[in-house]
Parts: C-alpha cells; structure tokens; sequence
C-alpha cells in the first residue's frame, strides 16, 4: 500500500547554518570498497527494536524528534565487534556501522565510515556537532580544543541492550553530539541521529494456529484520498477467534486477530509487524469518523465492531469503521488508514486469469538496470476475483524463452527464478506490490520486447493468460506523455514534506499520470 510517514512532535530547536569545516581536511575519508554491504560472520540479533533523537534539517530550522519502535538490528560479530545495520532512522542504506570493543562493556565507532554510494556521491556516517550562537544553529564536525577533529561516538551494551553514550555536557533532548550523515569533506546533509538505542523488542506477531487454512478473500476500502481500491486478503476461523491478513502487507504473513461470537468478529488495538518502508514496527487502532461542524474528524477507539455472514462469505463495517495503522499502541503517529473495510469471499476454483498490463518500462541504467512496472490482475478473464496467494507471472525476453533472474544479477535471491508470486518481495528489486501493482527491475541492456504472463493453479490445475507484450520500437515507456509526472514531491528521511528543498539528501516522489509512484533518493546541493 502507500507509504506516507506523516512526521509529528517536531520541535524547532533553532535557525540551521551548515557549512563544511576546514578541519575535516584532517579526517581519513574511506572508499566505496570500504562499505560494509555484506553481513560479517556472527550471531545476527533481530528480535529487536530502536528509539533515537533525529535530527532534520529543513527551510533553514534544525528539527529534533523522538523516535520508538524503529526497525533495529546488528550482528554480534565472530571477530568480537557488533555491526549496526542502518544506523541512521529513515536512511536504508543496507550497510552496516562497526562498533569496536574498548573494554567494560564499550564499544566505539571509528567515523567517518562510508555506509553508500549515491549517484558519484560517497555518503559517510561520521560524529558531528551542534552549536549554537545567538539562536543560530550549526552542524560541523566535531573540533576540540587543541584543533583535532573528534571523530569517535562511544556506545555501552549490557544485557542486550546497546545505547549510544551522551557526550560531555548533554542532556536528554539537547545533543551536542550526533551520528551524522555527510559527503566526503564533512558536509551535512541535513539528518542525524543522538541517543542511538537498540534494545529487545517487547511485541509478538500474531500468528496462525498450527494446522489451520485460511480462505481467500477479496478487500475492499477507501483511502484517505477517497479512492476506491480493491486487494486481496486471506480470513481464518478457529472457534471464537478470527484472524484477518494485514491489510498494510499482505505478503508478508502479518495477522489481525479479533475476536468473534454470534456472527460478530469485534478488532482491538494490536502489534502487527515491521515496515522497511518506513523503517518502523507499526500497529493497528480501530477508529471512527465523527462529523462536526468544522469537518469530518478521525477519532480513534477502543475496538471496531465488523459483521460476518458466514453463509455469504461476506465480512462489513459500518461507514464510519476504519482501521488506522500506527507507529505506536496509542496511536500517536498516524501512517495509513483503510476506510470501510469489507471482504466478499473468493470462489477457489480454476480459472484462466487476465493479462498484465504494462505501465511502463523505464530507460537503462548501469547502476540500477530498468524498472519494469505492471498490473497483474488478481481477476479471472470474465472480471471475476481469484486468489492472489496462487496466481504468479512469467517474464519472456522473446516468444519463447521465459526469463530466469539469477542470483548473480539479482543479489536478494537465494537461487534462480522464473516463476514470480503474486506476493513476492526481497525489499529490493522485487518492491512490495501496491495491491495489483507490481514493479520490477531489469538488468538486461538491450531489450527490444519484453514479455509477461499470468500463471495461475489451483488443485493441481494450471491456466496461464495471453502475454502481453512492450516492444522497444513504440517508445512506450520512454518519452511519451505517459512517463511525465503529474507531481513531484521532496520528503527529508523521517517523512515529512518539504516544500522547497535546499541541501541535503531528500526522498524524491513522482506520480505518474496512470496513478503509480515513482520513488529515488536525490542530494540537492
């Protein structure tokens, strides 16, 4: 589904100044080759969740905001050092951050160290500091009295807990030193991290009782935008509990639990699971719309109540129901909403399902291949529902020859493939689908077609679509009007829009005329 991290409990801490320092002249700025993209040797500790300080530059004013819940996770390594994998909030840059023992339950980071690469950019993790002269704040690296840069952030770890340690002369709240991420030659790039903590995660996913099999469902709802949208859901019974597939992403085997008696299933407040998206564990809240007469108002509540006609297979909610997803229990910090929610059951039979759709396949790059973007029907040629859990694609480079992603080209898979889920992501060059949505990336310089068919078995039978076809020739997908944004959007690394963008690294979204979004990362100098 869409992601949209509305960031909130902003506190404007100052007026920013950044420049770069002289003084980093004497820091030893290390390669490309010395990102740590591979995971080290170790026990990798993932039952874990983060809470930080983040600091945001933006439209000239230094933001701080409280974070909990983060997605967390590090490596005890076999060679005696813990590795932090995405050390700053909001940055996925899939590296790690090396913290070297120094003895009584210490460690240290050596900064700066290069944790990406972005677009001829070396992007550094490295310790700054927050100064602050008549109201003004600044951001540079760390100088000490004598003229050397400090470079080290320290960090304790006792009883599974790791904790950045304050520097000489914090507080909570008020930083005077930060992990911040930087170009070469010290230059902030407008997001930073203080009172870094990794601790163990107190939440459980709720999981499927062993031996039952859930049905599939469709899911129906409206957006925040007062869109229409249509997905694919899965509903098991097991005696007077329901359980409900996340409606936030389905693919990955996250459940709503609620509870159900005399053809009502009644949803609490709950932990679902963790976002890479958004870089947050995120939970469920019933909630309802209340109209005023400034407005109609989204007040969250102790429990939604949905009706269930087993006979039917049918599951409804009142107008005004909807399921808000969180970043916190309480509902502090608002990520997504589903509107009305209902589910019509899904008739698991045979069917022969309906064609891809192409929306478009972008130009060729060395660094990142093509993006191929489609819709894969979860619908029967005559209109009908089918299940997504067994509807897949293939991809043909030419009339006969179905296309293998190999391991060699495609790092997150663990051997090659041919045969595509409907459901399936790596979180990189398998993005989660957007309901029928879905988007690929391609290394393959010279594509004069590109095929894709539906494949769908259910009992052992198998029905395959029509494929349909991009051929290079016609120019789809690479200067016609269908590939001009409608709108461009900035967002900094915690979420929030930003108008006017100045220097710094930013989250670029640009909406296709067909409704799709395009996401990269750009610095703006």
């Amino acid at each position: 589904m869409k992601k949209t991290l509305l960031g909130i409990g902003l506190m404007a801490m100052a007026c920013f100044a950044n420049a770069q320092a002289p003084s980093a002249a004497q820091v030893t700025w290390p390669g490309e080759s010395d990102i740590i993209y591979d995971k080290p040797d170790g026990e990798d500790v993932t039952d874990v969740i983060g809470k930080n300080f983040s600091l945001i530059y933006d439209s000239g004013n230094l933001y701080m905001q409280q974070t909990y819940n983060g997605i967390a996770s590090y490596v005890k390594g076999a060679d005696g050092n813990l590795y932090v994998l995405n050390p700053i909030p909001g940055y996925r840059s899939n590296s790690y951050l090396k913290l070297e023992p120094v003895g009584d339950g210490r460690y240290v980071a050596h900064t700066p160290q290069a944790i990406d690469y972005d677009e001829g950019d070396m992007i550094y993790v490295m310790r700054m500091a927050v100064s602050y002269d008549g109201g003004s704040a600044q951001v540079l690296p760390d100088v000490k009295e004598d003229g050397t840069v400090d470079t080290d952030i320290y960090f304790t770890y006792s009883e599974g807990v790791l904790r950045q340690q304050r520097a000489e002369g914090e507080t909570f709240g008020n930083p005077k030193a930060l992990l911040g991420i930087v170009l070469r030659g010290g230059t902030f790039l407008g997001t930073g991290v203080s009172e870094l903590t990794v601790m163990p995660s107190p939440y459980h996913l709720t999981t499927l009782p062993e031996g039952l099999t859930p049905k599939p469902y469709g899911f129906d709802y409206t957006t925040r935008q007062n869109e229409k949208l249509s997905a694919q859901a899965e509903v098991a019974i097991d005696g007077n509990t329901v359980y409900i597939s996340d409606p936030e992403n389905p693919g990955k085997g996250y459940w709503i639990k609620g509870s159900y008696a005399d053809g009502r299933i009644v949803v609490e407040p709950q932990y679902v699971g963790a976002d890479e998206s958004w870089g947050l564990h995120y939970f469920l809240v019933p909630g309802k719309l209340r109209q005023a007469e400034d407005g109609t108002h989204l007040d969250l509540a102790d429990k939604i109540e949905l009706t269930f006609d087993e006979a039917a297979g049918t599951i409804t909610s009142a107008d005004d129901c909807l399921y808000a997803i969180t970043a916190d229990i309480t509902g502090g910090k608002l990520l997504e909403a589903y509107f009305h929610p209902t589910y019509s059951r899904v008739d698991l039979k045979p069917a022969v399902p309906a064609a891809p759709e192409f929306y478009d396949v972008g130009s060729y790059s060395p660094s990142f291949g093509r993006e191929v973007k489609f819709n894969l029907p979860s619908k029967d040629v005559d209109g009908n529902p089918i299940s997504a859990n067994r509807l897949s694609y293939r991809v043909y480079m030419g009339p006969e020859s179905v296309y293998t992603f190999t391991t060699d080209k495609y790092v997150k898979l663990s051997q090659p493939m041919s045969l595509v889920s409907y459901n399936f992501s790596d979180d990189y060059d398998f993005p989660l689908a957007y309901g029928d949505y879905h988007r690929f990336y391609l290394y393959e310089e010279n594509v004069d077609g590109l095929g894709i068919q539906s494949v769908y078995t259910v009992d052992g039978v198998t029905n395959e679509s029509g494929i349909t076809w991009w051929m290079a020739a016609t120019g789809i997908g690479r200067t016609d009007a269908a590939t001009v944004p409608v709108r461009t959007e900035y967002f900094d690394l915690q979420g929030r829009s930003v108008s006017s963008p100045r220097g710094g690294l930013y989250v670029v979204k640009s909406t296709m005329p067909d409704g799709s979004v395009v996401t990269r990362k750009q610095v703006v100098r």
